[in-house]
């Protein structure tokens, strides 16, 4: 996709005397791109990424391992199966912590709940 900017780009002065620039904005552009699908995704296919991203797979897997030692995102390229995981694994702590914060907050449903129906019942039962 870059390829249909670059005459325009190399129209202007700051890319005309340049040449490296053009090469580096495409980078930049690559490394944005990738930590945007990182926070949109959880997995991607690789074919998804170079078609979303326009470049190839060597390419691909330069950005990621870039960014991901320059610790920007976190990722996870299983290459057998063509799949970039950008999603932590989480400890079992963590899950345990959300799965008490949980149910804390649905017994706390139920609760109020069963307060408002026991309430409705009282006020049906004095009405009659």
């Amino acid at each position: 996709m870059m390829d249909l900017y670059v005459p325009e780009l190399k129209t202007l002065d700051c890319f005309s005397k340049h040449e490296h620039r053009a090469d580096e904005l495409r980078k930049r552009v690559a490394e944005h791109n990738m930590r945007v699908i990182a926070k949109s995704y959880t997995r991607v296919p690789v074919t998804s990424l170079i078609r979303l991203m326009d470049t190839t797979a060597e390419e691909i897997e330069a950005y990621v391992s870039k960014l991901v030692t320059e610790k920007m995102i976190y990722a996870r390229y299983d290459r057998p199966a063509g799949i970039v995981s950008f999603q932590k694994k989480k400890e079992a702590n963590e899950v345990l912590d959300k799965w008490v914060s949980d149910i804390d907050k649905l017994m706390g449903l139920v609760e109020k709940t069963t307060h408002l129906i026991d309430l409705e019942n009282n006020q049906a039962a004095i009405r009659t």
